[in-house]
């Protein structure tokens, strides 16, 4: 059994088995609701073909593929930076999306 935690941004906390149907049901509902931006706890991944996913039951390819898009979407924001204060600040500083490193976080369990 696998517990996941979730707070949500109005700090209402769920926690549950992620195997569990009616838990992935509760908190694709509660997603729905909230919006999927408003999550950003490392846990869950928002896909825009399949929807809320938590990032325990992403296969290895789709882990890699997903951190490669976050990771270009943050390359794409960044270019935008005028000053280069700012741009050496934020590259220092790297992508600071819980998601994109609950992402990483799981892939490194795998081998």
């Amino acid at each position: 059994m696998a517990r996941t935690k979730v707070t949500l941004p109005n700090g209402i906390k769920l926690e549950g088995d992620s195997a569990d149907p009616a838990f992935k049901e509760t908190l694709a509902k509660l997603i729905e609701v909230v919006g999927a931006d408003a999550i950003d706890d490392g846990k869950i991944y928002m896909s825009a073909s399949k929807g809320a996913t938590l990032i325990s039951d992403m296969a290895t390819p789709w882990l890699k593929n997903t951190i490669c898009k976050l990771y270009r979407d943050w390359a794409a924001e960044l270019s935008e930076v005028k000053s280069p204060v700012t741009f050496l600040k934020r590259l220092r500083s790297g992508p600071d999306s819980k998601t994109m490193l609950g992402l990483i976080e799981e892939l490194a369990t795998r081998r």
